[in-house]
Parts: C-alpha cells; structure tokens; sequence
C-alpha cells in the first residue's frame, strides 16, 4: 500500500503544472521588478544621504562661522586698559566698568608640546609643570618657566591672553573663552542615516569593571588632584590678600603710633619751653622787684636823714666834727645865698 501523504502531495505537484510555470515567471518579474525598486530606492537615499552630508557640513560650517564671528564681535573692550593682578594662577580683572572678574587660569592653560596652550575647561594644569614662583604676568602676557615630567630643564614660555579672555557684550564682563565644538551638523547626519543602520547589541556595560580600570582610575586622580590644586591656588590667594591686608593695616598702625609719639614729644617739649620761661619770668620779676624796692627803700631812707638832718643843722645841736663827720656820709643839699644875710653865730 502507498502512503496516502504521498499520493496527495504527488498527485497536487502533478496537478498544477500550469501554475508552477505562471509562478516562477511571476517570481522572476517581481524579483526583477524588486531591484529595481531597491536600485532606486539605494540610489533615492544615497542621494538623500549625500544631501543631507552636505546639509551637516553646511551646517557645520555655518555653525564655526558664527561662533567665530560672535567671538569676535565681542571683545568689545581692550584687555590691556584693565588692571590685571596674579596671584599664583589666580587672574584678577579689575576694570571702570563693572565688578572684578576672577580666572583661574590652571584651569584653562596647558604646557603642551614645549608652548602655553589655552584649552577647554577643566583639562589645563600647567600649574604642576612649572617652576616655583615663576608664574608671573608681563602686561597681558602669561610668563613661566616649564618643563615636561619629572626631569630636563625649564624652559621660559609665554602665552597672550588678549584673545582668550573676552569682552562679553551681553553680561557686560569679562570672560575667559570656552571652548566649545557644536556638531548640529553631524545630528543631521546621523538622523537621516539612521534607516540605513541595523543596530545590534554586542554588549553590555560592566560598573564594576570601570571602577577597577586604571585608565578610569587614574582619569579620576587627576580630577581629584586638579580639583585639589585649584582649590590649594584659591586658599594660597585668599591667604596671600589676607597676609598683605593685615601687613598694611600693622603699617598703619605703626605710622599712627608714630605720629602719636611725635605729638606727645612735641607737646611734652613745649609744655618744658613754657615751664622754663615762666621761671626765667618769674626770676626776672624777683629780681627786678626787688631792684626797684631797694632803690626804693634807699631814697626813701636818704630824703628821711636829709629831712633829719635839716632839723638837727636847724636845731644845732651838733657840733662841728660830728656835722663834719655827718656831711661827709650825707651832703647837704645846695645852699642859695638870701638877699639879707642872717645873724652869724660865733662859738
């Protein structure tokens, strides 16, 4: 006996000899037809995908234009009519118009292949490939002795900040240059590449194996470490101004205390000047007091014996060696002859 599956299908493939030919003729006119649907379709998204690369590039190019062009309309202001004070990387901007600004220029400096490069945010740290003390500010100019690693000898470098340091016409500050890259072009590109793609996952991500991956180590130490720096730089500022605030303040004091000495010498000085002359006035008045006393006293004793004595001669009650003895100490005064001579007494 034959199996009835068999006669089925023996009997349906014999059956339909017609539709099997009218099938593979079908067959190969959709095939046919289907590339060149694709060719089409292939030749319509290349085409989309070259337009929408120029379109990117375009875009791409429109966007540094403008970034260029907004940056350079910007610095409205010259960086070397303002004040600038450094402090270990510490960039202090002081200018008529506004506020003071502060850069940290650790930040934003490299030492990059023997030169000062300014670079984005966040990845300078030229701080740590210098000299000690030997950051310093020529004008607008960064000055420094560097050198790469551990070994070889400093080398002077120098870096403008006129053109990384900008005049930002909408805030009215100033501003250290970002640099920043805008890809609004290539977002283009990938959106309208994206039907082309097929996405698979290969794999997926691994935390812990990052955690103990010393590239991802040793990128967070050097965060950590610039993180540290700039925060060293920033308190070594801060006690730097505060060190010299209080040195001027002790000068003052010490200026004042001076000057509070001078008053009191000069005062002590005159109060002594005035002491001394009041005694010299005061002797002097002594002395001329007693002077005029005794002068005084004297021509009131002569004029009191002359009176005596005219009474005594008018008395004669003297006799002659004691008016001779008296005469001799106290003169009489000027005799006038009268007109009648009086009597004349004889002894």
């Amino acid at each position: 006996m034959s199996d009835p599956a068999t006669n089925n299908s023996a009997s349906k493939r014999g059956s339909s000899p017609t539709r099997k030919g009218t099938s593979a003729h079908d067959t190969s006119s959709t095939e046919t037809a289907s590339k060149t649907t694709k060719t089409s379709s292939t030749t319509t998204k290349t085409s989309k995908s070259s337009s929408s690369t120029a379109t990117g590039n375009t875009l791409i190019s429109n966007t540094l234009t403008s970034s260029t062009s907004t940056r350079n309309t910007s610095s409205g202001q010259d960086l070397s009519q303002c004040t600038l004070t450094l402090r270990e990387t510490i960039l202090t901007i002081e200018w008529t118009g506004g506020s003071p600004v502060i850069v940290n220029l650790n930040q934003y400096v490299a030492y990059i292949g023997g030169q000062l490069r300014w670079v984005s945010r966040g990845t300078g740290g030229f701080r740590t490939t210098c000299q000690e003390k030997s950051i310093q500010l020529d004008g607008t100019v960064l000055v420094a002795s560097c050198r790469e690693g551990d070994s070889g000898d400093y080398q002077k470098v120098r870096l403008d900040l006129t053109p990384h340091i900008i005049f930002d016409s909408t805030t009215n500050f100033y501003r250290p240059d970002e640099l920043e890259f805008t890809l609004a072009g290539a977002e283009t590109i990938v959106e309208s590449s994206r039907s082309l793609m097929d996405i698979t996952l290969i794999s997926t991500f691994n935390l812990s194996k990052l955690l103990r991956e010393p590239a991802f180590n040793r990128a967070i130490t050097e965060v950590a470490e610039r993180a540290e720096s700039d925060a060293h730089d920033q308190r070594l500022a801060a006690m730097n101004g505060m060190t010299e605030e209080v040195e001027e303040i002790k000068k003052e004091v010490e200026d004042l205390q001076k000057r509070l000495e001078s008053v009191a010498t000069r005062s002590q000085k005159a109060t002594e000047d005035m002491k001394t002359q009041l005694e010299s006035i005061s002797k002097e008045s002594t002395q001329r007091f007693e002077r005029e006393m005794t002068t005084l006293v004297n021509a009131l004793a002569k004029e009191a014996m002359k009176a005596v004595y005219a009474q005594i001669r008018e008395l004669q009650v003297l006799t002659v060696e004691q008016q001779t003895a008296y005469e001799s100490h106290w003169p009489p005064p000027p005799y006038k002859a009268d007109a009648t001579p009086g009597p004349t007494a004889v002894y």
